[in-house]
């Protein structure tokens, strides 16, 4: 997994979270980002799970949230 870069607005060191949602009729659904201790800042992928997801699937969704938020405009 890709190393975080630190908070880009407060210098921070950030951390990875998870939060799953249940809804009526068995579908679920995650949000997976980082998120800064200090400021609050987060940036964050939305996951439908379904019957076929794997545990590779959720790993791949939290590599492009790290991604989302080492990313900077040059």
């Amino acid at each position: 997994m890709a190393e975080l870069k630190s908070c880009p607005f407060c210098g921070e060191t950030p951390t990875t979270f998870f939060e799953i949602l249940s809804f009526v009729g068995g579908k679920d659904i995650v949000i997976l980002g980082v998120k800064c201790r200090e400021c609050g800042i987060k940036r964050e992928i939305t996951f439908n799970v379904n019957k076929d997801c794997c545990f590779g699937d959720v790993l791949n969704a939290m590599e492009k949230a790290i991604e989302k938020w080492n990313r900077r405009a040059e």
